[in-house]
């Protein structure tokens, strides 16, 4: 993650909760931060990156963690007034959690796809956990219901 200013190690101490991961979905790239990795493979290349992450605190916030992801992917920031517009919420193991989805308008250098974006974030135990899912925009278009029912089936 990009300008992301928390100390080296400050991930969230908590056990990961159970899930169940949706067929089709490989094991991905792993990191020190990353609770859950996973690559979605789709037609032409297409293809999508799965992240489970988990950090102490709110991690600057939903506005903040809204313009770092859009960053990522070259999608314009938005102000405070938008994000209310731009977000739903689902349930996940009994809590409210937070949806945004955006997708950029051209491909990046180097890709044949816009890339899309769409992240679940919720807080428990005092923690940030995001389950992010990154890649070309006609795949995560197929994926993103997965992607919910994926998260839906998050058991703390």
């Amino acid at each position: 993650m990009s300008a992301q200013t928390l100390p080296s190690g400050a991930t969230a101490q908590e056990e990961n909760p159970q899930w169940t991961v949706p067929s089709g979905w490989e094991p991905g790239p792993s990191s020190s931060v990353r609770r859950g990795s996973w690559t979605v493979k789709g037609p032409d290349g297409q293809s999508a990156d799965v992240a489970v992450t988990a950090f102490p605190g709110d991690v600057g916030g939903l506005l903040a963690n809204l313009n770092r992801w859009r960053a990522q992917i070259g999608v314009p920031p938005v102000t405070a007034d938008q994000v209310a517009s731009i977000t739903s919420n689902i349930d996940v193991s009994g809590t409210s959690a937070t949806v945004v989805d955006f997708t950029a308008d051209k491909p990046a250098q180097g890709k044949t796809q816009p890339q899309r974006m769409v992240v679940v974030t919720l807080s428990h135990a005092g923690n940030s956990w995001f389950f992010k899912m990154t890649g070309d925009a006609p795949l995560i278009e197929t994926q993103k219901d997965t992607l919910l029912q994926f998260v839906k089936s998050v058991k703390f």
